[in-house]
């Protein structure tokens, strides 16, 4: 993997946080060309697995297209600290969802092209062990050059042997403490499988409709909305089914084609403001 020798002069560096240890993100010029630097903290075991999935990464990069945003050099000071990826002008997903200057139907649009996306990572696993991991919607960035979304912080995905993070929208969900054997669990760290990128991938959407944080619902309040979405008939019955599906002992459905079903109204009544209210009345 090739590798870039770091100055001195890192600006205007952007910190990110997870588990208490500190990086940064920073925009550098390499021989011309804008890119981007992540830079890691000084931790051994953290960067250890950080640099088998980055080598791993570019191994087998034959296998990606160009939705994946990659790591593209290795970067070193007196040793590696991090690595570079390509410089996206790009507008981020979560923005894009909270738009109102974007139709409906163009956000339905970006959030089919992340099933699609996973619908890709089945043709990756037939070579390799992969899956996405950290999966939520700061991951995701609209490519203003191309048109598509791509997909980035591939550093945390599943690859290989290496110990992956996952989503913080499994971490944090109340409803998974008895599905040990479908969110696979190890040394109490949930480790990347088919049914969790699809959890995370629900949780996304369900996020969007409810315009708040669905993951932190317990199973009871998840089930009450979803019961509320069944009973205002606006919803697709098989979109629905593939939502309750994941607290259940059933291997999760990946909803892509269904999502064409959600409608301005149904979306309005899905709000939690609107489920709120309408809960008030009904008790």
């Amino acid at each position: 993997m090739e590798k870039y020798q770091l100055g001195d002069n890192l600006d205007n560096p952007i910190r990110f946080n997870f588990t208490n240890i500190e990086g940064y993100i920073i925009p550098i010029i390499v021989n011309g060309k804008k890119m981007i630097l992540k830079k890691f903290p000084d931790n051994s075991s953290y960067l250890d697995n950080k640099l088998y999935t980055i080598k791993y990464l570019d191994k087998m990069r034959d296998l990606f297209d160009d939705r994946f945003v990659l790591p593209s050099m290795l970067a070193y000071k007196d040793s590696v600290v991090g690595y570079t990826m390509d410089y996206i002008d790009n507008i981020n997903l979560e923005n894009l969802l909270k738009s109102y200057n974007v139709s409906l139907k163009q956000k339905i649009n970006y959030l089919k092209e992340i099933g699609y996306i996973l619908e890709y990572c089945k043709k990756i696993r037939e070579s390799i062990p992969f899956f996405i991991g950290d999966l939520h919607v700061n991951n995701f960035i609209f490519n203003k050059k191309t048109g598509k979304l791509n997909i980035c912080d591939l550093d945390s995905s599943k690859i290989g042997n290496n110990k992956p993070f996952c989503s913080r929208y499994l971490t944090c969900s109340k409803g998974i403490k008895d599905l040990d054997n479908k969110y696979l669990k190890e040394d109490n760290i949930y480790v990347p499988n088919e049914n969790s990128d699809l959890f995370c991938y629900i949780m996304l959407i369900m996020d969007f409709l409810y315009d708040g944080l669905v993951e932190f619902m317990t199973k009871e309040e998840f089930y009450d909305y979803i019961n509320y979405l069944d009973r205002i008939n606006l919803f697709d019955k098989e979109l629905l089914d593939s939502f309750s599906c994941i607290y259940s002992s059933e291997d999760n459905i990946n909803p892509y084609m269904l999502l064409d079903s959600i409608s301005k109204e149904s979306l309005e009544k899905a709000h939690n403001v609107t489920y709120q209210f309408t809960k008030m009345k009904l008790y």
